[in-house]
């Protein structure tokens, strides 16, 4: 893990992939040791054996990114892109293999 000191306090500086966190029992146990936390193997295994939590798909009936994206109310759409933009959240959502190219951002 990468970390930045400012003043007194350390700030992280870096991606965790949620995906990572919550089926990939290696990373899952590396963050817990990188930032200090002493656990067990088997309260790692727990955690990563959990039922999916995102439901998005089921709830949705299979809807893609463009139609939620069409869902949305204007000013959500606006406020999105305008948040997207000033965080330069392209580059980092692309990264982590996110595709936005059907939204048109």
């Amino acid at each position: 893990m990468s970390w930045i000191k400012t003043n007194t306090e350390y700030d992280w500086c870096g991606t965790i992939r949620f995906e990572d966190v919550t089926a990939n029992p290696a990373r899952l146990g590396q963050i817990f040791d990188d930032l200090g936390v002493r656990t067990q193997p088997d309260v790692i295994a727990a955690l990563t054996s959990l039922p999916a939590l995102n439901q998005h798909a089921s709830e949705t009936g299979g809807k893609t990114s463009a139609d939620k994206w069409a869902d949305w109310h204007q000013w959500q759409r606006e406020a999105f892109k305008m948040s997207f933009e000033k965080l330069e959240l392209s580059y980092r959502y692309n990264t982590l293999g996110y595709d936005f190219d059907e939204l048109n951002l």
